[in-house]
């Protein structure tokens, strides 16, 4: 029903915010050290001190995290949400977390893989814990054996999140690479911690900042009604799905610029570039065309409520657009990654979406009364904005003198290492 939808959107938003948003921006650091390293260090294990470092740090990231999450409901009550609301959304979030870590995992081994040129592992894995999951959550949710109910999808999905995780350790071990790029563990991984954040901090900066603002502006429409609310979560699910090819774009240019910089070929470099964006285009317009011609049917498949149905189809024209430059944008994320500068992208984000999009936002929904629309054009102020400065930037690159850099952080790294006395 609307109070079961409304409060695991409101969950979704709070998980995203406070821990994925975090989690992801940490582990987007091995898009940096791994892609370079795999083909620029002497010794390939480095890359997989990298990928041990990066399971250290986000498996503490969730102590606080855990904390945050387990007091859910005293948070939810004291910013003024519905109780009801505020219980399934914490009933909702304490299921989750036993699942939170191995998404993080996740993430940090399919970069891993992908520095390497393995992009397909995590898709083979999905393909198979998809089917598992979908029985999971019948099993959990509606059968007369466990009858949990609402209880059962956030369970079936940490279960999933665990089995997925462990099907791509699974994987990796026989991969091509494996011997090349993981020597096993090593005390290594507990120092030099500065080198990976000084990645991973502005990645999750942007993690936070990007991800923050989507769902800052969701959580405003929660004071506009639990209609609002649900058409809002309907919207930003969908937002969610579309934004999978812009990710899929920036992984794989985070990991061939990276690799042509660590192998010392700026022309590569820019050639990746110039052929990510120009994919990322003709993609986002094409998806942008779909988005529109079934704006009326699309929240049909999410519920039978035509009040949320109307709702929705009134964001899709704004979200169709939108997709076009938040693809471009996630590229010039992924590009930036690669370039080991993704503090520019957190102070894009700083001021794009947070001086310009979400005042815009908020202005035009609470003050001029578009309410729903307001915030989703003001979230697409953001985009535009954001995509822009990206654009700018990276036409002004110098690659050689990214080459350069590159090459010279990578001998630090293993001079501090000192990787030939590893095992």
């Amino acid at each position: 029903g609307p109070t079961e939808l409304a409060s695991s959107a409101l969950a979704t938003i709070f998980h995203m915010v406070t821990g994925f948003a975090l989690t992801s921006g940490a582990t987007s650091a091995l898009d940096t050290l791994c892609s370079q390293a795999w083909t620029g260090a002497q010794d390939r294990r480095l890359v997989g001190i990298h990928l041990q470092r990066a399971f250290v740090i986000l498996s503490l990231m969730h102590i606080p995290i855990a904390v945050i999450w387990l007091n859910a409901n005293r948070i939810f009550l004291a910013i003024g949400q519905d109780p009801e609301v505020a219980l399934y959304s914490a009933i909702y979030l304490r299921y989750y977390l036993i699942g939170a870590p191995a998404v993080a995992y996740v993430d940090a081994l399919r970069k891993y893989l992908q520095a390497m040129g393995i992009m397909n592992g995590s898709t083979y894995v999905l393909m198979i814990v998809t089917p598992i999951h979908i029985l999971l959550v019948y099993v959990l949710t509606f059968s007369e054996v466990f009858n949990l109910g609402f209880d059962g999808v956030p369970l079936a999905t940490s279960l999933t999140n665990w089995l997925m995780f462990l099907l791509l350790v699974v994987y990796t071990r026989f991969t091509p690479g494996y011997y090349e790029g993981w020597g096993g563990w090593t005390y290594a991984c507990l120092s030099d911690w500065n080198t990976f954040f000084r990645f991973a901090i502005p990645g999750m900066m942007t993690g936070f900042l990007e991800l923050g603002s989507t769902h800052i502006i969701s959580f405003g429409a929660s004071y506009l009604g639990t209609t609002e609310l649900a058409a809002q979560s309907i919207f930003l699910n969908i937002n969610d799905v579309c934004s999978v090819i812009g990710w899929g774009v920036s992984g794989a240019v985070a990991t061939r610029v990276g690799n042509a910089l660590g192998n010392g070929r700026p022309a590569d470099a820019q050639q990746a570039v110039k052929s990510a964006y120009g994919l990322i285009f003709g993609l986002t317009c094409l998806l942008s065309a779909v988005l529109l011609v079934w704006s009326d049917r699309l929240g049909l498949l999410f519920t039978s409520d035509l009040n949320i149905v109307a709702a929705l189809a009134s964001m899709i024209p704004l979200m169709a657009v939108s997709q076009v430059f938040l693809g471009l944008g996630n590229v010039g994320t992924g590009i930036l990654r690669a370039v080991g500068r993704p503090e520019v992208t957190a102070w894009i984000h700083v001021v794009m979406y947070y001086a310009i999009g979400i005042p815009v936002a908020y202005v035009l929904a609470f003050k001029a009364g578009w309410q729903l629309l307001g915030l989703v054009t003001g979230l697409c102020f953001g985009i535009i904005f954001s995509t822009s400065g990206h654009l700018l930037y990276i036409h002004a690159i110098d690659w050689f003198t990214v080459v350069q850099r590159t090459q010279e952080r990578i001998q630090e790294e293993e001079t501090k290492i000192n990787i030939n006395e590893l095992p």
